[in-house]
């Protein structure tokens, strides 16, 4: 498995922790209260993808536990297909338009973490 990208082509941090995700789900329910400009979207909404680009295939690996063609796994599945469609798009080409989809990015990462992260570190390992 590949490790994964920001936009930029930059590898994200292989340990990525619940704390670090929790962080930018911060940062990203804020956007709304602050005056953020295009370029601070831009690289919240990178991040916030990064996040949800580590935390699907975990999320996967749940749901596909489940019993395949039941009512939670349809559920749960078309959600999951939802999250990647919608966290691969553009960011959107006003600014009221790009806090929303950050907004949103920042929703599914927390979603994503709540009910599939569990098995994340909370902190980083100490060497």
């Amino acid at each position: 498995m590949t490790q994964p990208t920001d936009k930029r082509g930059a590898a994200m941090n292989a340990t990525v922790t619940a704390r670090d995700i929790r962080a930018s789900i911060d940062r990203g329910h804020a956007v709304l209260q602050g005056t953020s400009d295009r370029e601070e979207l831009m690289a919240l909404a990178d991040e916030l993808r990064c996040h949800i680009d580590v935390l699907l295939p975990v999320a996967r690996v749940a749901v596909d536990k489940l019993w395949r063609g039941g009512p939670d796994w349809i559920s749960l599945t078309r959600r999951l297909d939802f999250i990647r469609n919608q966290s691969h798009g553009e960011l959107g080409r006003t600014t009221l338009l790009a806090h929303i989809n950050v907004r949103t990015l920042a929703l599914d990462c927390e979603w994503l973490l709540r009910e599939f992260g569990t098995d994340l570190a909370e902190t980083e390992p100490t060497r």
